[in-house]
């Protein structure tokens, strides 16, 4: 229901900006489309990497195909389902688990969702350098709100690993107990990678960055590292407000509307939310590619059957 909503208003605002402003600008910016898709597997690749890292030895069990198939489920989750990533983090760690382990699967999955909040956090402060030049008060505020928002529920994602044995002593969590105990076990053994893994998804959310500079060359001619920030403080703030939208879904769009004196594009709307639509359509299109390699990649053996095949 939310994704016909969402819909319905990106129709309703590509109408108010001008449908055929709009396609001009996007079949302008066609040159630019492949580099925008390749930074946007970029990200993915390196989030997918920071799991791998922070999993340490455990990664070693994990064949390259069932990685593969996680991190490639993870996106598509991620962009069609109204589940978040949180949700899409579930379906990666469901992938992973029976390869490395139920516990470690749940520690990585929980930590790459705590670095994420953490580095959104981070790029949004640096964001925030950004939108005060532009004397966009409501956009600061709600870029701040961002950054403090992420910042409380990475820590207390991270806090609730670092903890997960004591908090399974609450009454309802009693029969998680052992499952408990096993998370805080393998975070605890995780502890000197955490930097290196963070330092990875600080570095997807770099690439993301540089995407946004490049989907703003592509619509406006001119390559800018301060509306290169900008846009991409906008694309947090609607992602953040949208976050339970399939792909934030008309959020987004509304949002580089709203903000394109931010931009510099107030007097090119159309151009506005262009910037919001070449995202969109390289994160469907990366989904699609995904989706479609799922089905070409054949599955990973179970464990048991990798055992049996040893024997």
């Amino acid at each position: 229901m939310l994704l016909v909503f969402g819909a319905a208003a990106l129709v309703l605002l590509v109408r108010s900006v001008g449908p055929a402003l709009v396609l001009r600008t996007l079949l302008e910016a066609g040159p630019y489309f492949p580099l925008i898709l390749i930074l946007d597997l970029g990200w993915v690749v390196f989030e997918g990497l920071a799991l791998l890292w922070v999993l340490g030895a455990e990664a070693k069990r994990l064949p390259f195909r069932a990685w593969l198939q996680g991190t490639l489920a993870h996106y598509v989750t991620m962009t069609v389902l109204p589940v978040g990533r949180a949700g899409a983090e579930v379906v990666r760690a469901a992938v992973f688990g029976p390869y490395v382990g139920k516990a470690e699967a749940a520690m990585g999955a929980a930590f790459i969702e705590s670095g994420t909040l953490i580095g959104n956090t981070m790029i949004s402060l640096l964001c925030l350098t950004a939108v005060l030049q532009t004397g966009e008060q409501s956009l600061s505020l709600l870029l701040a709100g961002n950054a403090a928002v992420t910042l409380a529920l990475g820590v207390l994602v991270y806090l609730g690993l670092s903890r997960a044995g004591g908090l399974t002593k609450l009454r309802l969590l009693q029969r998680f107990a052992p499952f408990g105990q096993d998370i805080r076990r393998v975070f605890d053994r995780s502890r000197p990678r955490h930097l290196i893994a963070l330092m990875g998804i600080t570095v997807a959310r770099t690439l993301q960055t540089l995407q946004y500079g490049v989907i703003i060359l592509a619509v406006s001619g001119v390559f800018s590292f301060h509306r290169m920030l900008v846009a991409q403080g906008i694309h947090l703030v609607g992602a953040g407000l949208g976050d339970m939208i399939p792909n934030q879904v008309g959020v987004t769009e509304g949002a580089y509307r709203v903000f394109a004196g931010a931009l510099g594009l107030a007097k090119s709307p159309d151009k506005a939310v262009a910037v919001a639509l070449l995202a969109r359509l390289s994160a469907l299109g990366v989904a699609t590619l995904c989706s479609v390699l799922l089905q070409i990649v054949p599955k990973a053996a179970p464990v048991a059957a990798c055992v049996a095949d040893d024997a």
